[in-house]
């Protein structure tokens, strides 16, 4: 199963890139950044099985 995930998180991850040099906590923003798109896609696909 492939998901379409939009391009704005891909984005938001490459910022977050950008900020590791700055902050030592990127993994935990990094995991706070993944459980958020996990909600996301999980929400979509329960919204998509709804409308089916």
């Amino acid at each position: 199963m492939t998901y379409h995930v939009p391009s704005s998180p891909i984005q938001v991850s490459a910022f977050l890139d950008i900020q590791d040099y700055n902050y030592n906590n990127s993994m935990y923003t990094r995991k706070v950044l993944m459980r958020i798109l996990v909600l996301y896609v999980h929400k979509k696909v329960c919204m998509r099985i709804i409308l089916l």
